[in-house]
């Protein structure tokens, strides 16, 4: 993702955060208000779903302005960020040859592609393609559906 691409998103937060009379220049005091103390915040993309991180490097998602998230801190290793309502998300560490704990998940939390179903899914946050990009099992590329991550669209995203 190109890094302007998050420091406008976090921008236009802080500016809905100023339209709903806060004035929170600095995000950790806006969720520490809610109770929640971050050392990483993922702005969402077309989405209203916010990725946060804890100082004990556990991850949860919430919605701006609920108090309770809607990923719970700990459920998740890691996650990306929301685009258009989707987040990738992994259930267990990586190294540099397994990528098969990754799943997707929707704005309401809910697993619309477990993990473990394929050998792996790039990351999609900030990205342009029109697809999302995943290894299936047999270690073939295939393109997903970035409107309905379940459904496979192209046997190859790359091949046109």
């Amino acid at each position: 993702m190109q890094k302007g691409i998050k420091e406008r998103k976090l921008k236009e937060t802080r500016d809905l955060l100023d339209s709903y009379g806060y004035e929170c220049y600095d995000f950790n005091e806006f969720f520490e208000s809610l109770g929640i103390e971050c050392i990483e915040i993922i702005p969402p993309i077309n989405s209203t779903v916010y990725c946060l991180k804890r100082a004990d490097k556990q991850w949860a998602a919430l919605v701006l302005g609920n108090k309770k998230p809607i990923v719970d801190f700990g459920k998740y290793i890691h996650m990306w960020g929301y685009d258009n309502g989707y987040c990738l998300v992994s259930v267990a560490d990586e190294d540099r040859t397994t990528f098969a704990n990754r799943g997707i998940i929707d704005a309401n939390g809910k697993e619309v592609v477990r993990p473990y179903t394929y050998n792996d899914i790039f990351n999609f946050y900030g990205k342009e393609e029109p697809e999302i990009v995943a290894l299936s099992k047999e270690n073939r590329i295939v393109g997903l559906d970035r409107n309905n991550p379940s459904v496979v669209i192209s046997k190859n995203p790359f091949r046109k």
